[in-house]
């Protein structure tokens, strides 16, 4: 008799699930593999899906810092993804020291780099002065890294996942209720909220702040399943300004800048080549609800999708936000630039900001890879090739040991992004709810 075919059941097409299609379909290419989503691709709700996205390959955390210098290599190097990287630098303005601790990172780990540590009076003169009346103070010297960039996000994701269907992936549309679970604690698949049943040997829940939810609606009793502490859907707040021709002039030579100060939280990304300059604001908030099948409280994004979409319907405190990101960041360059859409974007925060990459240790067949904390988009390249291997009991143990279910909390890869305060907190958010459900 010929082998079974294998199936991989992959929910949730954003970086996660998309590179895992990608690099599965390429490792078993006789497999059967379905990626779901709950839009045709890429799912514009999702934070992957995003006007662009900052491209880095440093960190305090050796560990992340050789992942992404290995992904950076694709973004710059890489037949499919070169195309839609842009290497502008990038500096930071901090006050804890982070980037000679970054610097002697490079040196322990051998990594060619071209990092430097420059007086903030320096940050008026260079990049033809576009950061002249940045709010700099407070701040002894700048960290400076010439070899950082952004990816077109939205281009990319989509790239990633025509590629895949191109190599035999299914895609395929709906809306998720709850996983297909047996009295044997095994997963045999995912049901959509139309009934549609999408059954498979393995499901990889690619499902990032939504999973929590997910897992609580599958078996509200079954304590073992649930996400309890290991994560924590988390959001934050970006908007963008579209630059005029003369403007665009004016900011020619812009490289990223990160506000990394108690007072300055946020940053702003170079424009795009059609005039789309992005503010990001680094603040996060969980919004926290009760689930009463399961009898617990947890934060899941709003039911409204209007904010997770550009637009305008985000709460005013967040608006305001914004725009002192842009205050603060350029002084009287400034004037004249009206931020002209917002959107939250949610992604799942685990404690040690680490990824969840691993099989849920209570149920078989269902396997997980989540945990972004809002900095692994720049991993799109490379990491569906680690969760192919988990899928496959091939992950390496000190990986497998760093990305399991259950671990203990090491320091966080990218701790600023800690929510400290709840959506339904923020000023004007029970007036736009309001507006919303009118």
């Amino acid at each position: 008799m010929a082998p079974a075919q294998p199936s991989y059941l992959i929910v949730g097409a954003g970086i996660f699930g998309a590179s895992t299609a990608l690099h599965l379909k390429a490792a078993k290419p006789e497999a059967r593999v379905t990626l779901l989503d709950r839009t045709p691709y890429p799912c514009p709700y999702g934070a992957s899906f995003d006007l662009n996205k900052i491209v880095r390959d440093y960190y305090t955390d050796k560990f992340y810092m050789r992942l992404a210098n290995e992904a950076q290599q694709e973004w710059r190097n890489g037949d499919m993804w070169k195309s839609f990287y842009h290497e502008t630098g990038l500096f930071v303005a901090d006050d804890t020291g982070m980037g000679r601790r970054i610097i002697q990172n490079y040196r322990d780990l051998h990594m060619d780099h071209s990092s430097e540590m420059i007086p903030p009076e320096e940050v008026g003169k260079r990049w033809n002065e576009v950061y002249k009346g940045a709010d700099l103070n407070g701040v002894e010297e700048i960290f400076w890294n010439a070899g950082c960039g952004w990816a077109d996000a939205a281009g990319a994701l989509q790239h990633t996942v025509e590629t895949a269907v191109e190599s035999g992936v299914a895609y395929k549309e709906g809306e998720m209720a709850s996983l297909l679970l047996d009295d044997s604690k095994t997963c045999h698949g995912l049901r959509l909220k139309d009934e549609t049943e999408l059954r498979a040997d393995q499901t990889l829940l690619c499902t990032g702040a939504h999973t929590a939810k997910l897992l609580a609606d599958s078996a509200p009793q079954w304590k073992e399943l649930q996400i309890n502490e290991r994560m924590i859907a988390t959001g934050v707040v970006a908007a963008y300004v579209r630059l005029t021709s003369q403007q665009m002039e004016r900011f020619k030579g812009m490289p990223i800048y990160v506000g990394a100060m108690p007072d300055v939280k946020g940053g702003l990304l170079a424009p795009t080549p059609d005039g789309l300059m992005k503010i990001a604001r680094d603040e996060s908030f969980s919004h926290y609800v009760q689930h009463e099948a399961s009898n617990q409280k947890i934060s899941i994004p709003p039911e409204s999708r209007s904010q997770t979409v550009w637009g305008q319907d985000v709460p005013q405190g967040l608006k305001d936000e914004c725009n002192e990101v842009v205050r603060r960041s350029l002084g009287e360059k400034a004037e004249g630039l009206e931020i002209e859409a917002y959107r939250l974007c949610w992604d799942a925060f685990t404690p040690d900001q680490g990824l969840i990459i691993s099989p849920h240790s209570h149920c078989r067949n269902l396997y997980f890879a989540l945990g972004g904390s809002f900095h692994s988009w720049k991993l799109l390249p490379t990491i569906g090739s680690y969760i192919v291997q988990m899928l496959h009991g091939e992950l390496e143990p000190g990986k497998a040991e760093k990305w399991a279910w259950d671990r203990v909390s090491e320091d966080g890869a990218h701790g600023k992004l800690q929510p400290k305060r709840d959506l339904v907190d923020i000023p004007g958010y029970s007036e736009l709810m309001q507006q919303v459900s009118a």
